[in-house]
């Protein structure tokens, strides 16, 4: 098992990325829950993203498509694998640690990274964010087009999500 901390690798900027093998309205959605526990006031809590649907998953507020121009974001309880061994854990946001080819979804992000994505419209495009480990005290911010609605999944290999176990939690609080 690997525990890659940012500050030992060099973080991928965003990249756009082809979606066109997709269809997102098939993508299951998970609406945010409002933690009472001290430092998470005021953030939205989505519990138990599952790590396995190709598509992401779609992120609701009050059963609505959330949407925001700037956000901070932390990852907790990563706890997902790859494969049917044990010896394939994650449990950081950042996956392996090393960048990838065009045969993962997300190219140029992280092996087995937790990805924050934007579809474009009408477009056959996504804009997506390589998630890090971050804390309440020092979350990640993230700026996003407000029109988008946002999705959260796992860097894998295209069309090899079906053995993946687990989940992760997104702690989010909308700035803007």
């Amino acid at each position: 098992m690997f525990n890659v901390k940012a500050s030992e690798i060099s973080l991928p900027a965003p990249c756009t990325c082809a979606f066109d093998d997709l269809d997102l309205s098939q993508a299951p959605s998970i609406n945010a829950m409002q933690p009472n526990i001290g430092d998470w006031q005021g953030w939205y809590w989505f519990n138990n993203i599952g790590v396995s649907p190709e598509t992401g998953t779609q992120l609701f507020v009050n059963e609505t498509p959330l949407r925001a121009s700037r956000i901070q974001l932390v990852v907790t309880d990563v706890g997902w694998r790859y494969g049917f061994s044990f010896a394939t854990a994650v449990r950081t946001p950042l996956g392996r640690g090393t960048a990838v080819d065009e045969s993962w979804r997300f190219p140029s992000l992280l092996r087995y990274g937790a990805v924050l994505f934007q579809p474009q419209g009408d477009t056959n495009q996504v804009i997506a964010h390589q998630l890090t480990d971050s804390s309440a005290a020092e979350p990640q911010i993230i700026e996003l087009n407000p029109e988008w609605d946002v999705f959260v999944a796992i860097n894998d290999q295209k069309q090899a999500y079906e053995d993946n176990n687990g989940s992760i939690d997104v702690y989010l609080r909308v700035l803007a």
